[in-house]
């Protein structure tokens, strides 16, 4: 046992025999450990097999026809970044807690480099996996999407997200375990903060609602990138629309690595013992610095309430027409109508709400506008007598059946105790006819075969590491 060890600290600490800088040696040793010791690929496996499972279970499950296939994308999506954000935090946790542990630190301590190459080195391994589940996840998303048009968006903004989630995730679990002293308090406070961040993420409904409730989902990284990549997936809304949803993500990522790299690395323990929580005479200031900014930054960036300007006290009565009267499609198809709204009235009116219906002509289930359009509502400011404005609206057609598309033009009360009569449109009678279903044809394959490649690839490099180590290790070292 000792003489293993041994080895390992000496395969460590040896010279790379180049002029490599510290933190690529670091790095490069710490791939060789991750990748051909065997974790990473049993990780990957273990990844595969589970999102195999799900998307078999997504195809295939008659239940979950119900969703559409927009909805099956984005919570495949969802499961396939909260893994990479796990895997992550549980990578960095281990970064060097684990090796205290093992007694295998101190080998680190003649690697001719400063402590902070030796953080970006251990970093970039840790972080090596998520870009490998990435690629595992795109052979699902191609093989389980019906539509170019959400593949795109889903690979795009999923690839985005992930990525600033997992770096996040590695660098407060690398955090974290420098500050512990032993493996298993690094892995537990890892575990309850990534619940802290994660809980709040699930709460629907109620818990959404009021200043205080949306503040908190926009603040927090985890929950910020569920309503950003929902809304652009789900409900096909725009960047402009959602884009500040992108703001805590990448806060959060910015002030972990500079949290890791300035402040932690370089006054990072190597000797063992019970690690500082930070070397104050130095880092103090940097860490008030950073925690002032982001208070400031959080309170600054709030979700803020559209101002409305005040309306007319008489509402002078007003028209709405729509361009279509009856469509026919299959469920997937896309189509665009026009409505005109005019005022009729000799007076100006201010503060118009035009919004979508639509009502499901079947027995079934209700339907939900937004699930049908990224324009549920659109407004008007001002509207001059006699003027007309055209308001153009997207629908994608999802469930089959029939249905009545009709829009209502509603202008602002004049006071809290008066009340308007809603304007409609003529009605479009949408017939849909067929279902867009995701993909469930040669599922099973495709996750039996990217199941079954990772683990022979586990296998081989296994067998390789075994062998190496039977000749003297001499094809583990790098040159």
């Amino acid at each position: 046992m000792s003489s293993a060890k041994q080895h390992v600290v000496e395969r460590r600490a040896g010279p790379s025999g180049s002029a490599a800088p510290g933190w690529w040696v670091v790095a490069a040793r710490e791939l060789t450990d991750l990748w051909l010791g065997g974790k990473g690929p049993v990780i990957l496996v273990l990844f595969s097999v589970l999102l195999g499972l799900v998307c078999f279970v997504f195809a295939t499950n008659v239940e979950l026809a119900l969703f559409t296939p927009k909805e099956l994308m984005w919570m495949l999506l969802q499961m396939a970044y909260m893994a990479g954000a796990v895997i992550g935090i549980g990578m960095g946790a281990d970064c060097f807690s684990g090796e205290r542990d093992r007694e295998t630190l101190e080998g680190l301590l003649l690697t001719p480099t400063r402590r902070t190459q030796i953080v970006v080195g251990k970093f970039l391994a840790a972080f090596s996996l998520w870009p490998a589940c990435a690629a595992i996840s795109v052979l699902y998303f191609v093989k389980l999407t019906p539509d170019n048009e959400i593949l795109m968006i889903t690979l795009l903004w999923g690839g985005v997200c992930g990525t600033l989630l997992a770096v996040g995730m590695t660098g407060l679990g690398m955090i974290v375990s420098a500050l512990s002293n032993s493996n298993k308090v690094s892995m537990s406070v890892s575990l309850a903060i990534f619940l802290i961040f994660l809980l709040p993420a699930q709460f629907r409904g109620a818990a959404q609602k009021g200043a205080v409730g949306k503040f908190v989902q926009w603040a927090n990284p985890l929950a910020a990138v569920d309503e950003f990549t929902e809304k652009l997936i789900v409900n096909l809304r725009t960047l402009q629309e959602y884009g500040n949803y992108l703001v805590p993500p990448i806060v959060f990522t910015v002030l972990v690595l500079g949290v890791l790299f300035l402040i932690v690395g370089p006054g990072l323990r190597l000797d063992g013992g019970v690690p500082p929580l930070f070397r104050w005479r130095r880092g103090r200031a940097a860490a008030a610095a950073a925690a002032a900014g982001l208070m400031v930054l959080l309170a600054a960036l709030p979700t803020m309430a559209a101002q409305q300007p005040a309306s007319t006290a008489a509402q002078p009565p007003l028209q709405i027409s729509i361009s279509m009267d009856y469509k026919q499609a299959e469920a997937g198809d896309k189509f665009d109508f026009d409505t005109v709204v005019t005022n009729a009235a000799t007076q100006k009116v201010s503060n118009v709400v035009v919004a979508m219906n639509i009502v499901n002509l079947s027995k079934g289930e209700a339907v939900d506008p937004e699930d049908w359009s990224p324009e549920r509502t659109q407004y008007i400011e001002d509207l001059q007598p006699g003027q007309s404005t055209t308001l153009s609206w997207k629908v994608h057609s999802v469930f089959a059946g029939n249905y009545l598309v009709y829009m209502a033009v509603i202008p602002k009360p004049a006071g809290p105790k008066d009340t308007i009569q809603p304007v409609a449109s003529n009605a479009i009678h949408l017939t849909i006819k067929g279902v867009a279903r995701v993909n469930p044809g040669g599922m099973m394959p495709v996750a039996l075969a990217t199941t079954g490649g990772l683990s022979l690839g586990a296998f081989g490099l296994h067998w390789f590491r075994r062998r190496g180590i039977d000749i003297g290790g001499s094809r583990l070292e790098i040159p």
